[in-house]
């Protein structure tokens, strides 16, 4: 980044700490990474290596009632997840139905769209509440016994940072055997992620949300989640994940986990947020918190200014060195309103005037007045 820029874009990436470039310039100064699916010494350190990164994994989110699996982000996960449920429905079920919320991350809703729209499975979307919120009342409203095989709601949303009560579910679906899958790429590291206590079926992460590498990513499948691998004929990650294993980016996202772990009471104070969010409200802009009445992550504000085109804004702002975004960075460029936002019923000057600011580890005070007063005068002139 250039000198004295912002970077307030945590939530669709992070840059990658010292402490996890450290743990990976370790394996990588080793004389070889064999593969480990070889059968010599060499192919079993490189095995070793990946063991002793899906123990840390699974006691850093306390997922002893599962597994880990090993991908190479957030959308494979989630698309394993899903396929695999679904696989494993069409024994006894040739069009399985599906529960899913309608603000789940694009990897989530445009592989069910696919399949609904190519006769493959029933889908029943649920849309969020004004304030952000997906009733579980609602999607349990929509469970047919002995007919749902899934049911999809994601831990934070990407975008408003709002918590889901994905613990409201878990009771009910779990007497009914419904599989839950909960995408909880946004939330590790910001809030408590303990998988036998929010005891989901399947959960999915992804390493560069949290100061970890690109490219790498987990899967969560509790014991006894019907599942079949999507993939034929594999032997990596117990028969769930074909492709050889990417050693350095598990030894790296096995760091991360831990460090984000350790730094959970930091990652989720509020104070720089609501000073941030107070003092624009103050402002002679029109500014609407988007989730604002909800539970939220504490590094996320997504901020409408009725009046100011959002894509025109996030321009200023770059030009000026403050980097932000207007959504989920793997939506970005089809300069299409907010899904979300759409879904939490929001009218077309809030959706065009959206803008996302995600904090991170290095933000400072002092940055955050910075922006606000660059916002201030921005969107002063953008009116």
């Amino acid at each position: 980044m250039a000198e004295n820029s912002i970077y307030l874009d945590y939530n669709a990436t992070t840059p990658l700490s010292l402490e996890v470039k450290e743990a990976m310039l370790e394996v990588m100064e080793k004389p070889f990474i064999a593969n480990p699916s070889s059968q010599h010494q060499l192919g079993r350190e490189a095995k070793g290596i990946i063991e002793s990164a899906r123990e840390c994994l699974n006691a850093s989110l306390k997922g002893s009632g599962g597994e880990i699996v090993f991908t190479s982000g957030g959308t494979e996960s989630n698309h394993i997840a899903i396929l695999g449920t679904l696989r494993e429905a069409q024994k006894s079920h040739p069009k399985p139905h599906v529960i899913s919320s309608a603000i789940e991350h694009p990897s989530i809703l445009t592989l069910v769209e696919t399949l609904e729209d190519q006769g493959r499975i029933e889908v029943d979307w649920i849309d969020a509440q004004t304030s952000g919120v997906v009733a579980p009342e609602a999607i349990l409203s929509r469970v047919r016994e002995d007919e749902t095989s899934l049911v999809v709601l994601q831990r934070v949303n990407s975008e408003t940072g709002v918590i889901q009560e994905v613990e409201k579910l878990t009771e009910k679906l779990t007497s009914l055997k419904i599989p839950l899958l909960c995408d909880m790429v946004q939330s590790l590291g910001k809030i408590p992620s303990d998988l036998n206590e929010l005891n989901v079926d399947l959960a999915t992460f992804s390493a560069h949300k949290i100061f970890g590498p690109k490219g790498i990513g987990a899967l969560y499948i509790k014991k006894k989640t019907p599942f079949i691998s999507p993939y034929k004929g594999v032997s990596q990650e117990r028969g769930r994940r074909g492709g050889t294993e990417n050693v350095l980016g598990i030894a790296g996202f096995s760091k991360a986990v831990e460090l984000a772990t350790q730094d959970l009471p930091f990652s989720q104070s509020t104070s720089l947020r609501d000073e941030f969010e107070s003092r624009l409200k103050e402002s002679p802009l029109n500014v609407v918190i988007n989730g604002e009445g909800a539970r939220r992550v504490g590094n996320t504000s997504h901020i409408s200014f009725p009046g100011i085109d959002s894509e025109m804004f996030l321009i200023r702002l770059d030009l000026n060195g403050v980097y932000a975004s207007n959504g989920s960075a793997c939506a970005s460029g089809a300069q299409e309103p907010s899904h979300v936002l759409k879904s939490m019923g929001l009218d077309d000057t809030l959706l065009r005037s959206a803008v996302r600011f995600s904090l991170g580890r290095f933000t400072t005070t002092d940055d955050l007045n910075r922006v606000i007063e660059l916002v201030i005068r921005t969107g002063g002139e953008l009116m």
